[in-house]
């Protein structure tokens, strides 16, 4: 269950006690935290390259902040949102595959300094895009880390958004099993966004196209 919030405690908590896990999304960068101000909330923040224990590096304090604020109400964090696309109106990151793959590094490292229980779930990887060219590249730069066996490869879940036939979950996921293990990682899959828009739906009549599936 997946809930875009900001300052509603009340609200989460009253999600939590109706029985609902809540999964946290961290995304968009403010202007004042930006590398690049002109990207518009896609910038690398400042200091990302620096130790996640300086004071400089802003998104790793931020990490440790809303970690420790939500530990045992909020363990599983996604990073960012659909990062593979690179351009167009659904763009979120403006960074590299390596600029990603740090955040990722200082993210899992800030979050269990806090909450050892925390859980970093990768971007929704929309497999349309770039058929897992960029989680392809990322699973190589995360896994060459020198520091990568002892630290569970910087991340504990991968994580797809997928809107196509239900017959071809089978296929892009095993895929991507097989991706990672190419570099000597395996780790649980989400599917965190799906969806099928019905071109035969009789009360909302669509052309067939790619996105579109039948009633059966």
């Amino acid at each position: 269950y997946n809930l875009w919030a900001a300052d509603r405690d009340h609200q989460i908590n009253s999600e939590i006690a109706a029985g609902r896990q809540v999964v946290g999304l961290l995304m968009n960068t403010p202007d004042w935290a930006a590398q690049f101000p002109k990207e518009y909330g896609t910038s690398i923040p400042k200091g990302l390259y620096l130790p996640y224990t300086d004071p400089k590096n802003y998104w790793a304090n931020f990490v440790k902040l809303i970690a420790k604020h939500y530990k045992g109400r909020i363990d599983e964090w996604i990073l960012w949102n659909e990062v593979s696309i690179q351009s167009g109106q659904w763009k979120t990151w403006a960074g590299s595959v390596e600029d990603y793959a740090q955040l990722v590094k200082v993210a899992y490292l800030a979050a269990k300094s806090v909450n050892p229980k925390a859980q970093i779930v990768l971007y929704g990887d929309p497999y349309w895009y770039d058929h897992g060219a960029f989680f392809t590249r990322l699973m190589k730069d995360l896994s060459k880390d020198p520091h990568a066996a002892a630290n569970g490869d910087y991340f504990d879940v991968a994580n797809l958004h997928l809107y196509s036939r239900p017959r071809d979950y089978v296929t892009i996921i095993t895929l991507y099993n097989k991706i990672m293990a190419r570099d000597g990682i395996h780790k649980p899959m989400w599917i965190s966004e799906t969806n099928a828009v019905p071109y035969n739906d009789p009360a909302r009549p669509y052309a067939r196209s790619g996105y579109f599936g039948s009633l059966q």
